[in-house]
């Protein structure tokens, strides 16, 4: 991980920190915000929901709608919050995102690193 991070970081730091915001504020707001919500999250919920397209996929949907609503997820909520918690999820229109799907597409960065360096970084 230190190599990779390395080896990405030079020259691609804004772009790391906006998709890590990106992670952050997603998962943000699938729960509303607080931080005492966003405390709740387990690694269980992260593991389950990521790389899904429930915003798309409607298999996708009627799998995460199951897990969520039936507490099988998100089960520090209460019945109503995971209600809620849903409704925000189905609206998400991309791949859930985490860690996992961050350090993923790093190692494609990485590989197309030689070809997109000349093109963010010899700007006149």
């Amino acid at each position: 991980v230190y190599r990779l991070r390395q080896s990405l970081t030079a020259g691609y730091k804004p772009e790391l920190q906006n998709c890590l915001t990106y992670i952050k504020l997603s998962w943000s707001s699938f729960v509303g915000g607080s931080q005492s919500a966003m405390a709740k999250i387990s690694r269980h919920d992260v593991e389950e929901l990521q790389l899904m397209v429930p915003g798309i996929s409607a298999a996708d949907a009627r799998t995460v709608e199951g897990l969520v609503l039936s507490g099988d997820l998100f089960f520090d909520f209460r019945r109503q919050e995971r209600t809620t918690i849903w409704e925000e999820i189905r609206k998400f229109d991309g791949l859930i995102p985490s860690l996992f799907s961050f350090f993923e597409d790093c190692k494609y960065l990485r590989c197309l690193r030689p070809l997109t360096s000349p093109l963010l970084f010899d700007r006149l």
